[in-house]
């Protein structure tokens, strides 16, 4: 029972913080919730390059290192976090088309290329941050901003 009451002590410290979740809190949600939920990141089901770019996301790298080269918004997220599953939510009852990039599924040194990356649109470099094709960004999960980048009425 000690888990839960850590990780939900957690997912209130990150409810703090207007919707984001901030990177010292992914790890320590990476430590707590998959002891309590069974989390599993993909890298650690497949085969992971020295890159850090796990077999078959590929794809999800570039975009994540170059959201314009998508067609649609992208959305950086992490597994723990309540903020990015609402975005997609919201996004998902919107029928809006994105993409996901789980920056957690990555390893060194991609996660930190990402990182970096997401942090020129989103200088805390909190999850969700959602980027548009033409490099307008919102992050956290803020519905009124999110329907203003996207002309969602």
């Amino acid at each position: 029972m000690k888990n839960v009451s850590v990780a939900g002590g957690l997912v209130t410290a990150v409810l703090l913080f207007g919707g984001a979740c901030l990177p010292a809190a992914e790890e320590a949600a990476r430590q707590f919730v998959p002891a309590v939920f069974s989390v599993v990141p993909a890298q650690a089901a497949g085969a992971v390059s020295e890159t850090g770019i796990p077999a078959g996301m590929e794809e999800a790298y570039r975009l994540g290192m170059n959201p314009s080269l998508s067609e649609v918004p992208v959305m950086y997220s992490i597994h723990p976090c309540p903020h990015c599953v609402h975005l997609r939510d919201f996004l998902d009852r919107n029928g809006v088309k994105y993409e996901v990039v789980h920056v957690d599924d990555f390893s060194s040194p991609a996660r930190e290329e990402l990182v970096s990356r997401l942090e020129s649109y989103n200088s805390r470099a909190s999850y969700p941050t959602l980027v548009t094709p033409d490099g307008r960004s919102v992050a956290g999960f803020r519905e009124k901003a999110v329907k203003r980048l996207l002309g969602l009425n």
